[in-house]
């Protein structure tokens, strides 16, 4: 059975706030959301650091990754170790993409839109499973937050990845320009707290 919760987050990726397609793209919409699912192969590397605050304003370092960033810092407030992870959905989804752009933009929109809210739903997962065991010892979560965000920069994507070791843990690098590959890939920080 289709999980409907995924459905309507492929509808908001595409833009349908509050509203339904019609019934011919619903059904498209629909056969590609199955068939992302099908093309999964989800994949995740994680590490629990500590979380040092140096004495320079808005920074700390989360493990051996020393980051500025004025909102991670704001987010990460009392925080003394963070969980840190990478996800993806794998390649196969990005060579389903691919190959869709020669049938017509609107089936490569729909899988788009289907691969995000798999990799979404599974870093939810990950996220869950976090928070779970961090309660289990005591503690408290924030809620994820990843490079790109404010002004934590795509630019320690390298480090963490590395940290992680991502390539061989999960299959996923990055280009130039900081994106990963496969595309439909997570990383984030999960700030812990004594509750």
């Amino acid at each position: 059975m289709e999980n409907e919760a995924l459905l309507k987050e492929t509808y908001r990726y595409l833009g349908y706030r509050g509203g339904t397609p019609d019934e011919e793209s619903d059904t498209l919409i629909r056969q590609c959301l199955q068939d992302v699912q099908e093309a999964a192969r989800p994949a995740s590397a994680m590490r629990r650091v500590e979380v040092t605050w140096r004495e320079q304003e808005n920074t700390l370092d989360l493990g051996p990754i020393c980051v500025q960033s004025k909102t991670l810092a704001r987010h990460l407030r009392g925080c003394h170790h963070a969980v840190i992870f990478a996800a993806t959905i794998g390649i196969e989804v990005d060579r389903m993409i691919k190959r869709a752009r020669i049938g017509g933009i609107a089936r490569e929109a729909m899988l788009q839109a289907a691969g995000a809210a798999v990799v979404e739903e599974y870093c939810d997962r990950i996220e869950a499973q976090v928070i779970a065991e961090e309660k289990e010892r005591g503690y408290i979560t924030r809620t994820r937050y990843s490079p790109g965000y404010g002004d934590f920069a795509l630019e320690h994507q390298p480090e963490v990845l590395s940290l992680l070791n991502a390539s061989k843990q999960a299959g996923i690098t990055l280009t130039d320009g900081f994106l990963m590959i496969p595309s439909k890939s997570v990383t984030a920080v999960i700030g812990i707290a004594d509750s």
